[in-house]
């Protein structure tokens, strides 16, 4: 008489172990792709982000009415705060011919601001342009570990030239507040503003991951949307990764 042989405990005890350990590689693996796609996401938004300053600034339409005078949009103000909120202002102030060469002056002369004062019983912003958020819970850093990144980046065009210029704030929180006629004259008067590169490393997990930070860097004086590089953590470039 022929007898059939079921499975022995052990057999089905391994066979349940090969099947979590199958089923625990295939969820990590889900796991690290989606974090990693995550990861992609939030730099390359960032990167995007600073792209479309550059376009904006280059092709801004120059002059607009106010009132009596005329006024020109010369670029934009970039400030971050606590690596959480991006905001984006438009950079205005008067025509004047006479401005000279050095950028930052010339600025002042023209009364740069983001303020307009046309109506000086109601100054109004002269156009925050955007808000960014990093996606994902991630965290706009500084090339020091732990410190969320506080700054400011001022994309602007010469008065007379129309040449484009990058000036970076670096460790310094710019705070809007309430309407001021010097805002920027005062920030411009602090000389906290550099021609230098602007790192920004890009935190994956908001707090904790510094070997994996990306650096989306604003070369020297940039003059375009070419002058944005995203760099890897394995790239030796990237001043972000420890």
């Amino acid at each position: 008489m022929n007898s059939k042989r079921g499975f022995t405990l052990i057999e089905v005890s391994l066979f349940l172990a090969i099947t979590g350990l199958i089923f625990l590689g295939v969820t990590v693996g889900v796991s690290n792709s989606i974090a990693q796609q995550r990861n992609n996401d939030a730099v390359q938004s960032f990167a995007e982000f600073l792209r479309k300053v550059y376009s904006d600034v280059t092709n801004v339409q120059n002059n607009i009415g106010r009132g009596r005078s005329e006024t020109a949009i010369y670029g934009k103000l970039l400030t971050i705060t606590d690596g959480r909120k991006v905001e984006l202002y438009n950079v205005i102030g008067d025509i004047d011919d006479s401005a000279g060469n050095n950028v930052i002056e010339a600025l002042k002369a023209v009364n740069a601001n983001i303020f307009d004062y046309s109506k000086k019983d109601a100054p109004v912003l002269a156009g925050m342009t955007e808000t960014f958020i990093p996606k994902w819970s991630s965290r706009i850093e500084d090339t020091e570990l732990n410190t969320s990144y506080n700054g400011a980046l001022l994309v602007v065009r010469h008065p007379n030239s129309g040449s484009i210029f990058t000036y970076v704030m670096r460790g310094t929180e710019v705070n809007v507040g309430s309407p001021s006629e010097d805002f920027l004259k005062k920030l411009l008067k602090d000389g906290k503003f550099k021609i230098e590169d602007a790192d920004y490393c890009i935190n994956p997990n908001g707090e904790g991951d510094y070997n994996n930070r990306f650096d989306v860097r604003v070369v020297s004086n940039a003059r375009n949307a070419s002058g944005i590089e995203v760099l890897s953590p394995d790239n030796n470039r990237n001043k972000c990764a420890k």
